[in-house]
């Protein structure tokens, strides 16, 4: 309606026409902080539930390395059994 409020209302018209791009400018401002913010509080759920499962991998890690030496210890299996089994399930373990 911008053309016709100036042709007719002249000046206030364009500044009726500023007011309105101005309110929409508000408004696109305040839906990107929200979307923004919405994506920050994602972000933040995915980067905790990463660091929780780095714990509980770790905690795992350590679990069955303690596994592993009490099997060896009670001789339940020999040290070059367990390594022989780590490489088939990863070739590329050199431990």
């Amino acid at each position: 309606m911008g053309w016709l409020r100036t042709l007719f209302l002249g000046d206030i018209g364009n500044r009726l026409d500023i007011a309105d791009t101005e309110e929409q400018i508000r408004k696109l401002h305040l839906e990107l902080r929200k979307t923004q913010r919405e994506k920050n509080s994602t972000d933040a759920s995915q980067d905790a539930e990463i660091a929780k499962l780095h714990g509980r991998v770790a905690q795992l890690e350590l679990t069955i390395g303690a596994l592993c030496s009490l099997m060896v210890r009670k001789q339940l299996m020999t040290e070059s059994d367990l390594r022989q089994f780590v490489n088939s399930l990863d070739p590329e373990e050199d431990s």
